[in-house]
C-alpha cells in the first residue's frame, strides 16, 4: 500500500478513535441495562478505542506514544487481549523499555491463543536486551 494511502487510512482510523472517547461519556444508560453493566460496556468501547489509537501509534512507529494508550486499553478491558500486550511489549522494547518489554511479554505469554509462543520467545529477546542494556557503561 502507498504510504499516503497507508497515511490517510492510519488517520481516519485515529480520528473514529478519538471521536468514540470523546462521544463515551455522553452516553446516557437505557433504562433497562443495570449500571454495573453499562459501566462495564462503556470500558469496554474505551478500551477498543485506546488499543486502536496504540495501534496508529505503533503503525507510525511512535512506539513511545503508543505506550500509554495501550496501558490504557489494558487496564479498562474485562478481559485481557493478547494482542494489546504483545503489542505494549513491542513499544516498551522499541522505547528501550526492556524490563516493561519483559512485563507485557510475560502477561502475553500466559494468556490462551496463538501468540502464547511469539511472546514466550519475545520475553526471552527482551531480557537479552535489558541485560544487554545493564552491561553497557554509560
Amino acid at each position: 500500500m502507498p504510504d499516503a494511502q497507508r497515511e490517510k487510512r492510519l488517520a481516519k482510523a485515529e480520528q473514529y478513535c478519538k471521536k468514540a472517547l470523546e462521544i463515551l461519556p455522553t452516553y446516557a444508560k437505557p433504562a433497562n441495562m443495570s449500571d454495573e453493566l453499562f459501566v462495564a460496556a462503556k470500558n469496554q468501547t474505551a478500551a477498543m478505542a485506546y488499543s486502536g489509537l496504540g495501534l496508529v501509534a505503533f503503525r507510525r512507529a511512535k512506539y513511545s506514544d503508543a505506550i500509554p494508550s495501550l496501558e490504557q486499553a489494558i487496564k479498562l478491558e474485562s478481559s485481557p487481549d493478547p494482542v494489546n500486550f504483545y503489542l505494549l511489549g513491542l513499544c516498551n522494547e522499541k522505547a528501550s523499555h526492556f524490563d516493561d518489554a519483559v512485563a507485557a511479554f510475560t502477561k502475553c505469554a500466559v494468556l490462551p491463543g496463538g501468540l502464547q509462543a511469539t511472546c514466550k520467545s519475545s520475553t526471552d529477546e527482551a531480557k537479552k536486551l535489558a541485560a544487554t542494556q545493564l552491561s553497557v557503561p554509560k
